[in-house]
């Protein structure tokens, strides 16, 4: 098959490196993919994602991610929409601006493909657009209004949901609150992890058995739905309530500084330098309001780290006292005795970490693209079998020449 992902740009979110991944997949298993974003397209080879992580700023890459918003001037467009329709309409002037922009570039760049593959409420309209001549897939990794604090910006996202397009969702709660909000099925494709990189390391095999430095991981985000400030409250309450020396070993975006507690700085980081990370450290903190499959619990799970997490979207593979321990969103100091408690039980952080390495082996990459392939063969066979399909396709050569003749 031919397929196309439609993409806003280049990413490095957790939720770009998913798209890379499935796209790394299907090409090795002799699908033509592509990349396609605004501003240009990627016939997509095996190694690519490497690529794309190493040389982030590599002038190669840059017609095809580029600044998406470069020719626009939002200012100008604001001010006239504020003084010329009215306060509140700046907002969804811009959105619609965006919008029309993205789906403009995407449109010229797309290949003709037998699957196309929106990722993003920007890149929903396109595939929408193309849905007569392609199987027009909507691959959600976020309930995406929830990330945006401007009422036309939240409907714009919830709106792209409704569109004719083919739903997929990598989380649980996100397929079932679509469900709930269209009225139509949202199918489950949770995505993988590579159990070759994410694993246990041999230098690390005794950790929970050495009672010195308590290290304990997150990634820092700043977005308010991360929970930041939750975590580093709960970080001050295992560091101020254990006899042990307290460790936050952070990567991601760069924290402020926090009195009272050591930090261990490593940036922005992927791989098998992560997955090393992860294995030298006892706990693995995720302190989000919500996710949708958060990758750093699962990847933690995986090296042979304990996970402490709320619950909304790891319901798929964090099980509160089994594999993992959970607490309720927007409390630290549940979020913090759960630390506690693994600092003094190195007994209890064995059990999870045995249990979670046994539940991170059945989220390989190679099971996640043949659910991927599975839903892609079902589109295909219902098209064909769709008979309102085989009429417009009957149709079509007579409506074009129509269309011609009206010119």
């Amino acid at each position: 098959m031919r397929i196309s992902y439609l993409l806003p740009d280049l990413g490095f979110t957790g939720g770009s490196q998913v798209i890379y991944q499935f796209m790394e997949r299907l090409s090795m298993r002799d699908h033509e993919v592509f990349l396609v974003t605004p501003g240009g397209r990627i016939q997509w080879q095996p190694g690519m994602a490497a690529l794309i992580n190493s040389r982030r700023n590599d002038p190669a890459f840059e017609s095809v991610s580029g600044e998406l918003f470069a020719d626009m001037d939002l200012a100008a467009v604001d001010d006239m929409a504020r003084t010329k329709l009215g306060i509140d309409s700046g907002p969804l002037a811009i959105s619609s601006l965006v919008t029309s922009s993205l789906t403009e570039g995407l449109l010229k760049h797309w290949p003709p493909s037998d699957i196309t593959v929106a990722t993003h409420n920007f890149t929903a309209n396109a595939a929408f657009h193309l849905m007569d001549r392609t199987l027009s897939f909507y691959h959600i990794q976020a309930y995406e209004e929830l990330f945006s604090y401007n009422s036309c910006l939240q409907k714009l996202a919830r709106m792209t949901y409704f569109l004719p397009l083919r739903p997929m969702a990598n989380s649980t709660w996100i397929a079932k609150r679509v469900s709930e909000l269209t009225g139509r099925p949202c199918k489950l494709l949770c995505p993988g992890i590579d159990t070759r990189i994410f694993r246990p390391f041999a230098e690390h095999a005794d950790k929970y058995d050495r009672a010195g430095e308590f290290r304990v991981i997150s990634c820092h985000s700043a977005a308010p739905h991360k929970g930041w400030k939750d975590a580093v409250t709960a970080m001050k309450i295992v560091a101020a309530g254990s006899g042990r020396k307290v460790k936050w070993v952070i990567f991601g975006g760069r924290p402020d500084p926090v009195e009272g507690l050591e930090i261990e700085f490593h940036g922005k980081i992927f791989g098998s330098e992560l997955a090393r990370l992860y294995s030298g450290c006892h706990v693995c903190l995720v302190t989000s309001w919500f996710e949708s499959f958060p990758l750093p619990p699962l990847e933690a799970m995986a090296t042979g780290t304990a996970v402490v997490s709320t619950p909304i979207g790891t319901e798929d593979y964090a099980f509160d006292g089994k594999n993992a321990l959970t607490a309720p969103s927007k409390n630290p100091q549940a979020m913090g005795l759960a630390l506690l408690r693994l600092a003094e039980s190195p007994a209890l952080c064995f059990a999870l970490t045995e249990a979670g390495i046994q539940t991170a082996a059945r989220f390989g990459w190679d099971n996640a693209v043949k659910r991927l392939e599975i839903m892609f063969a079902e589109a295909v066979d219902d098209s064909s079998n769709n008979r309102f399909s085989k009429l417009m396709a009957e149709l079509a050569p007579g409506l074009k020449a129509a269309a011609g003749r009206v010119k």
